[in-house]
């Protein structure tokens, strides 16, 4: 299970006749591990295995950052089963956090403006 920020292609084109694309990377980077901090938060712990699981991946050739887990449960503990209801954490996590992202690709222009 992921959460993936990608198609970021008409952004990112601007972005490097300001900069390298280092810039907006760094950004999505910041902005994943914000999210993934939050989503650790969230994350229902009995052994902490799950909350422990979540990761930031970075895909530079493909321009994208992915923040999540590759334990098995963890579909079912966001959006619940037969046996469970939903405990959220993921898309609660980018929910909160996607303001952020554009915000914080802004900062990053900013610093390399001045």
């Amino acid at each position: 299970m992921a959460v993936t920020i990608k198609n970021m292609d008409s952004l990112i084109s601007k972005l490097n006749t300001l900069s390298s694309k280092n810039l907006y990377m760094d950004s999505l980077k910041e902005t994943a591990n914000t999210i993934k901090e939050d989503a650790q938060e969230l994350c229902p712990v009995q052994t902490g295995t799950l909350r422990d699981s979540i990761t930031v991946k970075v895909n530079s050739a493909q321009q994208e950052v992915s923040i999540g887990t590759d334990v098995e449960y963890a579909v079912n503990v966001e959006y619940g089963d037969k046996d469970q209801r939903a405990k959220p954490f993921m898309n609660p996590a980018l929910e909160a956090n996607r303001k952020y992202i554009i915000k914080d690709i802004i900062k990053h222009i900013r610093k390399v403006a001045r």
